[in-house]
Protein backbone atom coordinates (compact mmCIF):
# COMPACT_ATOMS: atom_id res chain seq x y z
CA UNK A 1 0.00 0.00 0.00
CA UNK A 2 2.57 2.10 0.79
CA UNK A 3 4.88 1.97 -2.19
CA UNK A 4 1.25 1.96 -4.19
CA UNK A 5 0.38 5.51 -2.77
CA UNK A 6 4.26 6.35 -3.59
CA UNK A 7 3.45 5.58 -7.29
CA UNK A 8 0.40 7.50 -7.33
CA UNK A 9 2.12 10.71 -5.99
CA UNK A 10 5.00 10.23 -8.21
CA UNK A 11 2.91 10.23 -10.95
CA UNK A 12 0.39 13.05 -10.09
CA UNK A 13 3.84 14.88 -8.78
CA UNK A 14 5.27 13.99 -12.80
CA UNK A 15 2.12 15.21 -14.46
CA UNK A 16 1.94 18.46 -12.90
CA UNK A 17 5.24 19.15 -14.08
CA UNK A 18 4.13 17.88 -17.76
CA UNK A 19 1.37 20.29 -17.44
CA UNK A 20 3.57 23.20 -16.32
CA UNK A 21 5.72 22.63 -18.85
CA UNK A 22 2.86 22.80 -21.20
CA UNK A 23 1.42 26.21 -19.71
CA UNK A 24 4.44 27.47 -20.10
CA UNK A 25 5.36 26.67 -23.83
CA UNK A 26 1.06 27.57 -24.10
CA UNK A 27 2.08 31.31 -22.65
CA UNK A 28 5.39 31.66 -24.93
CA UNK A 29 3.45 30.31 -27.83
CA UNK A 30 0.47 32.59 -28.49
CA UNK A 31 -1.22 35.78 -26.99
CA UNK A 32 -1.19 37.49 -30.06
CA UNK A 33 -3.90 38.10 -32.61
CA UNK A 34 -3.42 36.80 -35.83
CA UNK A 35 -5.20 40.01 -37.79
CA UNK A 36 -2.41 42.10 -36.86
CA UNK A 37 0.70 40.40 -38.08
CA UNK A 38 2.52 40.15 -40.90
CA UNK A 39 2.79 37.15 -43.13
CA UNK A 40 6.45 36.79 -42.07
CA UNK A 41 5.80 36.94 -38.15
CA UNK A 42 2.39 34.59 -38.99
CA UNK A 43 5.32 31.95 -40.32
CA UNK A 44 6.61 32.18 -37.15
CA UNK A 45 4.13 31.59 -34.95
CA UNK A 46 2.95 28.57 -36.99
CA UNK A 47 5.95 27.00 -36.43
CA UNK A 48 6.03 27.32 -32.71
CA UNK A 49 1.97 26.29 -32.86
CA UNK A 50 3.23 22.85 -34.37
CA UNK A 51 5.96 22.48 -31.72
CA UNK A 52 3.24 23.05 -29.05
CA UNK A 53 0.53 21.10 -31.16
CA UNK A 54 3.43 17.85 -31.36
CA UNK A 55 4.58 18.46 -27.41
CA UNK A 56 0.36 18.12 -26.27
CA UNK A 57 0.05 14.95 -28.65
CA UNK A 58 3.22 13.49 -26.95
CA UNK A 59 2.05 13.88 -23.59
CA UNK A 60 -0.76 11.35 -24.15
CA UNK A 61 -4.06 11.33 -21.93
CA UNK A 62 -2.08 13.88 -19.58
CA UNK A 63 -1.71 16.36 -21.88
CA UNK A 64 -5.38 16.25 -23.18
CA UNK A 65 -5.96 17.04 -19.49
CA UNK A 66 -3.63 19.45 -19.30
CA UNK A 67 -5.11 21.65 -22.42
CA UNK A 68 -8.53 21.20 -20.84
CA UNK A 69 -7.18 23.11 -17.82
CA UNK A 70 -5.64 25.15 -19.96
CA UNK A 71 -8.76 25.93 -21.98
CA UNK A 72 -10.38 26.83 -18.86
CA UNK A 73 -7.94 29.25 -17.32
CA UNK A 74 -6.83 31.25 -20.29
CA UNK A 75 -10.06 32.53 -21.71
CA UNK A 76 -8.70 36.13 -22.21
CA UNK A 77 -6.36 33.99 -24.94
CA UNK A 78 -8.86 34.57 -27.99
CA UNK A 79 -6.59 32.59 -30.89
CA UNK A 80 -5.60 29.82 -28.20
CA UNK A 81 -9.41 29.58 -27.44
CA UNK A 82 -9.91 28.51 -30.88
CA UNK A 83 -6.73 26.98 -31.60
CA UNK A 84 -6.81 24.79 -28.31
CA UNK A 85 -10.17 23.80 -29.25
CA UNK A 86 -9.10 22.47 -32.63
CA UNK A 87 -6.07 20.97 -30.93
CA UNK A 88 -8.67 19.21 -28.04
CA UNK A 89 -11.22 17.81 -30.88
CA UNK A 90 -8.65 16.87 -32.74
CA UNK A 91 -6.95 14.54 -30.29
CA UNK A 92 -10.33 13.17 -28.31
CA UNK A 93 -13.83 13.19 -30.10
CA UNK A 94 -15.39 11.99 -26.81
CA UNK A 95 -18.72 14.24 -26.20
CA UNK A 96 -17.46 15.88 -22.53
CA UNK A 97 -14.25 17.32 -24.84
CA UNK A 98 -16.59 18.11 -27.46
CA UNK A 99 -18.52 20.15 -24.72
CA UNK A 100 -15.14 21.51 -23.45
CA UNK A 101 -14.11 23.13 -27.07
CA UNK A 102 -16.96 24.56 -27.57
CA UNK A 103 -17.11 26.61 -24.14
CA UNK A 104 -13.26 27.46 -25.43
CA UNK A 105 -15.11 28.75 -28.98
CA UNK A 106 -17.25 30.54 -27.31
CA UNK A 107 -14.29 33.06 -26.31
CA UNK A 108 -12.57 33.04 -30.19
CA UNK A 109 -12.50 36.35 -31.56
CA UNK A 110 -14.02 36.13 -35.01
CA UNK A 111 -11.32 38.99 -36.46
CA UNK A 112 -8.93 35.99 -35.53
CA UNK A 113 -9.93 33.40 -37.53
CA UNK A 114 -11.73 31.84 -40.46
CA UNK A 115 -15.50 32.64 -40.04
CA UNK A 116 -16.48 29.78 -42.05
CA UNK A 117 -13.91 27.80 -40.12
CA UNK A 118 -15.24 28.31 -37.12
CA UNK A 119 -19.08 27.80 -37.97
CA UNK A 120 -17.53 24.73 -39.41
CA UNK A 121 -15.96 23.86 -36.43
CA UNK A 122 -18.90 24.51 -33.85
CA UNK A 123 -21.39 22.61 -36.56
CA UNK A 124 -18.88 19.47 -35.59
CA UNK A 125 -19.02 19.93 -31.75
CA UNK A 126 -22.96 19.97 -32.34
CA UNK A 127 -22.96 16.72 -33.64
CA UNK A 128 -20.88 15.12 -31.61
CA UNK A 129 -23.02 16.26 -28.75
CA UNK A 130 -22.24 19.52 -27.53
CA UNK A 131 -24.23 22.52 -26.88
CA UNK A 132 -23.04 25.31 -29.47
CA UNK A 133 -25.20 28.12 -28.31
CA UNK A 134 -22.36 29.91 -26.37
CA UNK A 135 -20.24 29.68 -30.02
CA UNK A 136 -23.44 30.55 -31.60
CA UNK A 137 -23.75 33.96 -29.86
CA UNK A 138 -20.24 34.50 -30.04
CA UNK A 139 -20.94 34.94 -33.90
CA UNK A 140 -24.26 36.86 -33.22
CA UNK A 141 -22.73 39.41 -31.67
CA UNK A 142 -19.30 39.55 -33.55
CA UNK A 143 -19.49 43.02 -35.31
CA UNK A 144 -18.22 41.58 -39.30
CA UNK A 145 -18.28 37.96 -39.94
CA UNK A 146 -19.14 37.76 -43.56
CA UNK A 147 -17.05 35.44 -45.39
CA UNK A 148 -17.00 33.42 -48.46
CA UNK A 149 -16.45 29.06 -49.08
CA UNK A 150 -16.30 28.66 -52.93
CA UNK A 151 -19.43 29.53 -54.50
CA UNK A 152 -21.17 29.52 -51.06
CA UNK A 153 -21.57 32.89 -49.81
CA UNK A 154 -21.59 33.05 -45.63
CA UNK A 155 -23.23 36.30 -44.29
CA UNK A 156 -24.18 36.73 -41.22
CA UNK A 157 -27.50 35.47 -42.02
CA UNK A 158 -26.82 32.30 -43.73
CA UNK A 159 -23.49 31.78 -40.76
CA UNK A 160 -26.78 31.90 -38.20
CA UNK A 161 -28.67 29.51 -39.83
CA UNK A 162 -25.48 27.03 -40.19
CA UNK A 163 -24.86 27.26 -36.70
CA UNK A 164 -28.61 27.64 -34.92
CA UNK A 165 -29.89 25.30 -38.01
CA UNK A 166 -27.61 23.24 -36.01
CA UNK A 167 -29.05 23.18 -32.48
CA UNK A 168 -32.78 21.80 -31.08
CA UNK A 169 -35.50 24.29 -31.79
CA UNK A 170 -35.55 24.69 -28.05
CA UNK A 171 -32.36 25.78 -27.62
CA UNK A 172 -33.16 27.80 -30.26
CA UNK A 173 -35.89 29.43 -28.47
CA UNK A 174 -33.78 29.64 -24.74
CA UNK A 175 -30.73 31.33 -26.77
CA UNK A 176 -32.64 33.84 -29.03
CA UNK A 177 -35.83 35.04 -27.51
CA UNK A 178 -33.47 36.99 -24.82
CA UNK A 179 -31.07 39.07 -28.29
CA UNK A 180 -34.41 40.72 -29.18
CA UNK A 181 -33.39 43.11 -26.40
CA UNK A 182 -29.70 43.11 -27.81
CA UNK A 183 -28.68 46.48 -28.18
CA UNK A 184 -27.04 45.59 -31.35
CA UNK A 185 -29.24 45.94 -34.24
CA UNK A 186 -27.20 43.33 -35.94
CA UNK A 187 -27.78 40.69 -33.26
CA UNK A 188 -31.62 41.92 -33.00
CA UNK A 189 -32.33 41.31 -36.70
CA UNK A 190 -30.53 37.78 -37.14
CA UNK A 191 -32.16 36.45 -33.79
CA UNK A 192 -35.54 37.57 -35.17
CA UNK A 193 -34.64 35.97 -38.91
CA UNK A 194 -33.54 32.44 -37.04
CA UNK A 195 -36.95 32.63 -34.56
CA UNK A 196 -39.18 33.52 -37.30
CA UNK A 197 -37.80 30.13 -39.08
CA UNK A 198 -38.00 27.84 -36.10
CA UNK A 199 -41.98 28.48 -35.93
CA UNK A 200 -42.11 27.09 -32.54
CA UNK A 201 -44.68 28.83 -30.52
CA UNK A 202 -42.12 30.60 -28.11
CA UNK A 203 -40.43 32.01 -31.00
CA UNK A 204 -43.77 33.50 -32.47
CA UNK A 205 -45.05 34.57 -29.09
CA UNK A 206 -41.91 36.37 -28.61
CA UNK A 207 -41.79 37.92 -32.09
CA UNK A 208 -45.76 38.69 -31.80
CA UNK A 209 -45.16 40.77 -29.23
CA UNK A 210 -42.01 42.03 -30.31
CA UNK A 211 -42.56 46.10 -30.59
CA UNK A 212 -38.81 46.08 -33.16
CA UNK A 213 -40.37 44.01 -35.75
CA UNK A 214 -41.78 47.15 -37.83
CA UNK A 215 -37.75 48.33 -38.03
CA UNK A 216 -36.16 44.69 -39.65
CA UNK A 217 -34.54 45.19 -42.69
CA UNK A 218 -36.66 43.56 -45.76
CA UNK A 219 -35.66 40.45 -45.54
CA UNK A 220 -35.61 39.84 -41.96
CA UNK A 221 -39.34 42.23 -41.66
CA UNK A 222 -40.49 39.61 -45.01
CA UNK A 223 -39.57 36.40 -42.83
CA UNK A 224 -41.30 37.31 -39.80
CA UNK A 225 -44.01 38.50 -41.08
CA UNK A 226 -44.95 35.34 -43.43
CA UNK A 227 -44.58 33.34 -40.19
CA UNK A 228 -47.10 35.51 -38.50
CA UNK A 229 -49.45 36.01 -40.91
CA UNK A 230 -51.97 32.69 -41.51
CA UNK A 231 -52.37 31.67 -45.36
CA UNK A 232 -54.66 29.17 -46.33
CA UNK A 233 -53.59 25.81 -47.77
CA UNK A 234 -55.02 24.87 -51.44
CA UNK A 235 -55.84 21.33 -50.52
CA UNK A 236 -53.94 18.91 -52.83
CA UNK A 237 -54.49 15.37 -53.46
CA UNK A 238 -51.10 13.56 -51.05
CA UNK A 239 -49.97 10.40 -53.41
CA UNK A 240 -48.03 9.20 -49.99
CA UNK A 241 -49.34 8.10 -46.59
CA UNK A 242 -48.30 10.05 -43.83
CA UNK A 243 -46.80 7.09 -42.50
CA UNK A 244 -44.55 7.24 -45.76
CA UNK A 245 -43.84 10.53 -45.72
CA UNK A 246 -42.58 9.97 -41.99
CA UNK A 247 -40.29 6.95 -42.62
CA UNK A 248 -38.48 9.24 -45.17
CA UNK A 249 -38.31 12.24 -43.02
CA UNK A 250 -36.81 10.11 -40.08
CA UNK A 251 -34.17 8.73 -42.49
CA UNK A 252 -32.60 12.12 -43.48
CA UNK A 253 -30.49 13.10 -44.25
CA UNK A 254 -29.01 9.88 -45.31
CA UNK A 255 -32.48 9.36 -47.46
CA UNK A 256 -32.21 8.39 -51.31
CA UNK A 257 -32.16 11.13 -53.96
CA UNK A 258 -35.84 11.58 -55.25
CA UNK A 259 -36.14 13.01 -58.47
CA UNK A 260 -37.97 16.35 -58.68
CA UNK A 261 -41.35 14.87 -59.54
CA UNK A 262 -41.15 12.71 -56.51
CA UNK A 263 -39.55 15.22 -54.54
CA UNK A 264 -42.85 17.60 -55.21
CA UNK A 265 -44.93 14.31 -54.68
CA UNK A 266 -43.09 14.11 -51.07
CA UNK A 267 -43.31 17.85 -50.04
CA UNK A 268 -46.88 18.28 -51.27
CA UNK A 269 -47.82 14.67 -49.46
CA UNK A 270 -45.91 16.01 -46.70
CA UNK A 271 -47.69 18.99 -46.12
CA UNK A 272 -51.55 17.34 -46.75
CA UNK A 273 -51.14 14.21 -44.26
CA UNK A 274 -49.13 15.46 -41.44
CA UNK A 275 -49.99 16.50 -37.99
CA UNK A 276 -49.50 18.99 -35.28
CA UNK A 277 -47.37 15.84 -33.02
CA UNK A 278 -45.10 15.58 -36.22
CA UNK A 279 -43.83 19.16 -36.08
CA UNK A 280 -40.91 18.43 -33.93
CA UNK A 281 -40.14 15.81 -36.25
CA UNK A 282 -39.44 17.48 -39.49
CA UNK A 283 -37.34 20.35 -37.03
CA UNK A 284 -35.51 17.65 -36.20
CA UNK A 285 -35.16 16.65 -39.72
CA UNK A 286 -33.53 19.92 -40.62
CA UNK A 287 -31.16 19.86 -37.62
CA UNK A 288 -29.86 16.86 -38.98
CA UNK A 289 -29.42 17.99 -42.52
CA UNK A 290 -28.14 20.53 -41.51
CA UNK A 291 -23.74 20.54 -43.36
CA UNK A 292 -22.02 23.25 -44.04
CA UNK A 293 -22.74 23.98 -48.00
CA UNK A 294 -24.82 25.16 -50.71
CA UNK A 295 -27.27 21.78 -50.46
CA UNK A 296 -27.53 22.05 -46.81
CA UNK A 297 -29.03 25.38 -47.10
CA UNK A 298 -31.74 24.34 -50.09
CA UNK A 299 -32.53 21.27 -47.63
CA UNK A 300 -33.27 23.57 -44.93
CA UNK A 301 -35.73 25.97 -46.61
CA UNK A 302 -37.54 22.84 -48.48
CA UNK A 303 -38.23 21.85 -44.98
CA UNK A 304 -39.37 25.08 -43.74
CA UNK A 305 -41.69 25.30 -46.42
CA UNK A 306 -43.30 22.03 -45.07
CA UNK A 307 -43.39 23.09 -42.08
CA UNK A 308 -44.95 26.51 -42.92
CA UNK A 309 -47.40 23.92 -44.87
CA UNK A 310 -48.59 22.05 -42.50
CA UNK A 311 -48.96 25.20 -39.94
CA UNK A 312 -50.78 27.25 -42.26
CA UNK A 313 -52.95 24.04 -42.99
CA UNK A 314 -53.81 23.52 -39.64
CA UNK A 315 -53.94 26.86 -38.96
CA UNK A 316 -51.87 26.22 -35.47
CA UNK A 317 -50.49 28.68 -33.12
CA UNK A 318 -53.52 31.09 -34.22
CA UNK A 319 -53.11 32.79 -30.62
CA UNK A 320 -49.66 33.84 -31.98
CA UNK A 321 -50.61 34.67 -35.58
CA UNK A 322 -52.36 37.33 -37.78
CA UNK A 323 -55.32 35.93 -39.11
CA UNK A 324 -58.08 37.42 -41.15
CA UNK A 325 -61.29 36.01 -39.13
CA UNK A 326 -61.75 36.20 -35.51
CA UNK A 327 -61.85 33.00 -33.56
CA UNK A 328 -63.47 31.78 -30.94
CA UNK A 329 -62.16 32.46 -27.47
CA UNK A 330 -60.30 29.40 -26.33
CA UNK A 331 -60.79 27.73 -29.67
CA UNK A 332 -56.97 26.91 -30.12
CA UNK A 333 -55.47 26.44 -27.02
CA UNK A 334 -55.03 22.60 -28.48
CA UNK A 335 -52.81 24.02 -31.66
CA UNK A 336 -49.62 24.55 -29.58
CA UNK A 337 -47.15 21.91 -30.89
Amino acid sequence: MVLALALLLMAAACSAQNCDSLRAMQQRTYGFHPSQLTQEQQDVRTTEIDDFWNAVKQAGPQGIACLKDLLLSQKADSFFSFDGASLLFSLDHSTPSAQAAADALAHARLADVDPVGYIGFAMVLARAGADISAPARNYLHAPRVDDAMGRLKVDRSTGAIFLYGSMASADIDRSLVPELASPQPYARNTAALILALNMTAPSLQALRRWPGRALLPPQEREEATKVLHYQPVKAETAKLTRQQVLDRLRKLPAAEPLSPADAKDWEASAIATLAADDLEEIREARRRSMRLNDEAIYDYFGLTKILMGVINRLDLYSQWRIHPAAKPAGGAAHKSK
